[in-house]
């Protein structure tokens, strides 16, 4: 089955950082994988570390970001102005 979620970077990030431990430990893996191991572990838990863990991870806004999101994140911030020098 397929879906689209939204991820903040950080998170996103610690995908990548999983999935080259899992390569080096000569079990190179997929997203899709990460993502289901992670909803086996979190299936078998108790319901109270279920919720501690559910609870440590923050509510983010959903569904895709606006334009001016987007170019406001790729936008580098602007340099400071030198002071101009008049002759």
């Amino acid at each position: 089955m397929r879906d689209s979620f939204t991820i903040p970077k950080d998170e996103y990030a610690a995908i990548e950082t999983l999935n080259q431990r899992c390569a080096t430990l000569a079990h190179p893996v997929k997203k899709s994988e990460l993502l289901r191991a992670g909803l086996k572990v979190l299936a078998g838990m108790p319901d109270a570390a279920l919720r501690k863990a559910i609870q440590a991870v923050p509510s983010i806004k959903t569904g895709r970001p606006t334009k001016a999101d987007h170019e406001a994140e790729a936008a580098p911030s602007p340099a400071p102005k030198k002071a101009s020098s008049r002759r």
